[in-house]
């Protein structure tokens, strides 16, 4: 790739990682899952204790035994433990049971929980329970604490004066092994309900009004695979479109690929990025573009790119300007691990009052949005079909 000005790598450790030893913080996690894993990696490193965990599933509580927790049996048993928070890692559709259910217990409870915060047809139970209770609730839509995205916000607005026409946000990945293995089938949302929530995460954060009214169109991609019984066609799980035009007159897309076939490639991550993407590997293409005019009256568009990145570390994020589609200047890369900084602001609202990086209302706000793009793309969703 050439360029005007190339930045040179800023490996160098973000302060906002860095977080002073929590001494004394407790939780109890529901859910031992693949998220739960990641939650224990990032919040023991915060220096949170966890006390004991809760699941439903006999495999899953010999897991957590196996590793050295301690299993409960109930949310009245873990309640007597006196955790600081409650860490939830379960299915989005138990998360308004569970929110109901910690509330009984300690009606101030104060409550991580994973995104999408609930499902549409639970809000308005989840409504009733936080209109009851006086709970304290941070979501963990790690998209919402990343500094690609503030990075690209800085540049377009702050340092180009860009006035934006278009946002556009992708997140592709070949998921055929994950359908196979009967993961990431959510027979609620289709597509939408996997990358769904990241990428309206995203665009709110450059566009702040954005909401479910906004939406014009959408559409839903089928994927058929082939196991041991034969060809299954899964409906609405390939992949997904959400058209929306916002009260400025911006226009935006969100697209999602769980084919590995991705739509908006930006240079320099092209060729080998799909070479890799339709292999199968286990690759992402995660990007934001704002296209707009500046203050001299160029059109530019300002691209911000998500790790995990071929040929960079995991980590890190990039930056690239770009003229008639061609870069112009490339920052990066930069410290950019999303996970690990949500959860660590997550903490320190939680236990030291810092600002809420994602509230249930803007979680809610997020799954409003997704719902009605699903109802607009008329895919039914109940059952895969065989097929052939």
């Amino acid at each position: 790739m050439t360029t005007s000005r190339v930045s040179t790598p800023d490996r160098r450790e973000d302060t906002r990682y860095a977080v002073r030893p929590l001494d004394g913080i407790t939780c109890v996690r529901i859910g031992y899952g693949k998220v739960a894993a990641i939650h224990e990696q990032f919040l023991r490193g915060a220096g949170v204790a966890t006390l004991a965990v809760l699941d439903d599933e006999a495999e899953r509580r010999a897991a957590a035994v196996g590793d050295g927790y301690r299993v409960v049996g109930s949310l009245n048993e873990a309640s007597e433990l006196s955790p600081t928070f409650w860490d939830v890692c379960a299915s989005t559709a138990s998360h308004a049971r569970l929110i109901d259910g910690i509330a009984r217990v300690n009606p101030a409870a104060r409550i991580l929980i994973e995104k999408p915060v609930c499902d549409f047809a639970d809000i308005q139970r989840l409504r009733m329970t936080l209109a009851r209770n006086s709970l304290q609730i941070v979501v963990n839509e790690n998209y919402f604490s990343s500094e690609v995205t503030e990075r690209v916000r800085r540049i377009a607005f702050e340092e180009l004066g860009l006035r934006p026409k278009r946002l556009l946000v992708e997140m592709t990945k070949h998921r055929l092994r994950d359908a196979l293995s009967g993961r990431f089938m959510d027979h609620a949302l289709g597509a939408f309900g996997y990358e769904g929530p990241h990428l309206v995460a995203i665009a709110r954060q450059f566009i702040p009004s954005l909401s479910e009214d906004d939406v014009v169109g959408a559409s839903l991609e089928d994927t058929a695979v082939i196991d041991e019984g034969g060809p299954q066609k899964f409906q609405g799980q390939g992949g997904g479109t959400i058209r929306l035009v916002s009260r400025e007159g911006i226009a935006v897309e969100l697209y999602t690929s769980l084919l590995g076939v991705p739509r908006h490639l930006v240079p320099p991550y092209t060729d080998e990025t799909v070479r890799l993407l339709r292999s199968g590997d286990d690759v992402r293409y995660r990007m934001v573009s704002v296209q707009g005019v500046d203050r001299t009256g160029r059109e530019l568009s300002v691209a911000g790119f998500y790790e995990p990145i071929v040929g960079l570390l995991r980590g890190e994020g990039a930056v690239a300007i770009l003229s008639d589609g061609r870069p112009m200047r490339f920052v990066g890369p930069f410290a950019d691990d999303t996970m690990r900084l949500h959860l660590i602001r997550a903490v320190r609202h939680l236990c030291d009052g810092a600002p809420n990086p994602c509230n249930v209302e803007t979680a809610i706000e997020c799954v409003n949005l997704l719902n009605r793009a699903r109802r607009l793309a008329g895919a039914v969703l109940l059952e895969y079909e065989e097929t052939g």
